[in-house]
């Protein structure tokens, strides 16, 4: 999925939005700037029989997610789920709208509150530097397979994971995030959703059965959360755990990759910002940028219109933020990767009651990200293809090879520590290392 582009002429009729295998090697920003230009509402047909509508005006995103009356999530939130009922419509965070959203948010925010976010940056901190390890002997490395567990790390110190347990479920979420991708399975597709589902499921109903009542961290939270004086049930447990760490995997590896690759391509890009340090800045653009939520569907609940095109109660709608974006109605220069960008107007974490919860975390791990990227790093050299990840719900890269040459301070720095992912080459290996565990 090329990032930068959007200039070429698509033939609408060629593209599929919902096949994961376009965004691996297709150019949906092309794709999303016409349909602005031309269809701001338009009707995906899919071979199949099913469709849904597509949005890709940051106006019309925008009025979509804050209207859950009119557009709910309890249908499902996920082109996944299209033409099928979510079991989880109701009872996860994500599926579920206010008031019942808003109770439930309000009993695990807590764990997001600003002091909270900020006592976890040394740790945070170290996770990032370990990133820039396997660099050290000046070798090509994988950036991808490092900054893949980076947001997983970050999750489990908020919800008490052992990290023992970092790997396999970073292999899981994975999965459910992209089980059309071929080098996140294996090769092995057959029933791959399901039996991530599982396997995550499990974990934390074990994690759920060990006195979960007297943890001070998120999974404490979830376990003592109540709505109207009653007690989440297990599998509403089980579903907000679930939809944490998911969450997590969504934003913050693939932002970070982008992070690079923008400097890296951009001319001039890395010297402004390191010139003016505007790390906030650089950070928000990024977002902007990198987009890694690639959309939301919701279901209208009555006949509405929206630029001049009736959608009908029921219909499935998508909104596609990556092409929000990107609005020339909005953004100057869109297309041009700025780091001194007035960051307000972006909408990477959503908006409206869905907005993500874990935004601030998220904020501050790009943030320590690019600080320890300056600190250690004098520059950065892509050293090959970057590939990009088969899905529709993530703007992900999933191969990213570089080499560092690093600053003086920063070989001393990293002296001593250990990659954050040990098993960075063995891709092929991970899904059957899961199966056996």
């Amino acid at each position: 999925m090329r990032l930068s582009s959007g200039a070429e002429h698509v033939d609408l009729t060629t593209v599929n939005l919902y096949d994961p295998s376009w965004y691996a090697t297709g150019d949906p920003h092309s794709a999303w700037r016409q349909l602005r230009a031309e269809q701001p509402v338009y009707w995906q047909q899919l071979p199949d029989g099913r469709g849904f509508w597509v949005l890709t005006r940051h106006a019309d995103v925008c009025r979509v997610l804050r209207n859950f009356r009119d557009f709910t999530s309890e249908d499902g939130n996920l082109l996944t789920t299209l033409g099928q009922r979510d079991i989880a419509g109701g009872k996860m965070l994500a599926v579920t709208d206010p008031p019942r959203h808003t109770a439930i948010k309000r009993q695990i925010i807590g764990c997001f509150t600003p002091a909270t976010v900020a006592a976890m940056e040394p740790q945070i901190r170290l996770l990032a530097r370990r990133m820039f390890v396997p660099g050290l002997d000046g070798q090509v490395f994988d950036l991808a397979a490092q900054t893949a567990v980076f947001p997983i790390a970050i999750t489990a110190l908020l919800m008490g994971i052992d990290p023992a347990h970092w790997h396999r479920l970073r292999t899981f979420a994975y999965v459910a995030i992209a089980d059309q991708d071929p080098d996140v399975t294996s090769g092995r597709r057959d029933h791959a959703l399901e039996w991530s589902h599982s396997e995550i499921f499990s974990y934390f109903a074990g994690e759920l059965a060990n006195k979960p009542a007297a943890r001070a961290d998120l999974i404490g939270a979830i376990a003592n959360a109540t709505v109207d004086g009653c007690p989440l049930s297990q599998q509403e447990m089980l579903f907000n755990s679930y939809s944490v760490l998911l969450g997590a995997t969504v934003t913050t590896s693939h932002a970070a990759n982008v992070a690079v690759l923008a400097l890296a391509e951009n001319p001039g890009a890395d010297e402004r910002w390191r010139a003016t340090g505007c790390t906030d800045t650089l950070v928000e653009e990024v977002l902007r940028w990198s987009s890694p939520a690639n959309h939301f569907l919701r279901h209208a609940t009555r006949s509405i219109e929206i630029a001049g095109t009736t959608i009908r109660a029921g219909d499935p709608v998508t909104v596609w933020l990556g092409a929000a974006n990107r609005d020339e109605e909005v953004f100057e220069r869109p297309y041009d990767f700025d780091v001194n960008r007035d960051p307000r107007a972006h909408i990477a974490f959503g908006v409206g009651a869905h907005r993500c919860i874990g935004a601030p975390l998220a904020r501050l791990a790009l943030r320590v990200f690019a600080e320890e990227t300056r600190d250690l790093v004098e520059s950065f050299e892509i050293a090959g293809p970057v590939d990009h990840l088969a899905s529709n719900f993530i703007a992900g890269i999933k191969r990213l090879p570089v080499r560092v040459r690093l600053k003086r301070n920063g070989a001393t720095a990293l002296a001593g520590l250990t990659p954050l992912n040990d098993d960075a080459g063995e891709r092929g290996q991970r899904w059957e290392r899961a199966i056996t565990r």
